[in-house]
């Protein structure tokens, strides 16, 4: 099966990389972050625009996201 590609340099390419790194699936992160997969699907293909701040920091907490992580998120 092939991988999906994300759009080079977009916020959900970035957020494909970190969900990967911190080791969850798409799935489960969604779940961790209470969205649907959906949601998520449309966030990583760029189809809605980035979250609001109250869900980054959710998503920031989630992955455990520290120092030059956290700061490069934002």
């Amino acid at each position: 099966m092939q991988r999906k590609i994300y759009e080079q340099n977009s916020y959900g390419a970035y957020l494909v990389a970190l969900i990967n790194k911190h080791n969850f699936s798409q799935s489960e992160f969604a779940r961790q972050i209470n969205v649907s997969r959906t949601y998520l699907f449309d966030l990583l293909n760029s189809k809605v625009k980035p979250p609001a701040p109250e869900m980054q920091e959710k998503i920031v907490s989630v992955l455990g996201l520290t120092g030059n992580e956290k700061d490069e998120f934002f």
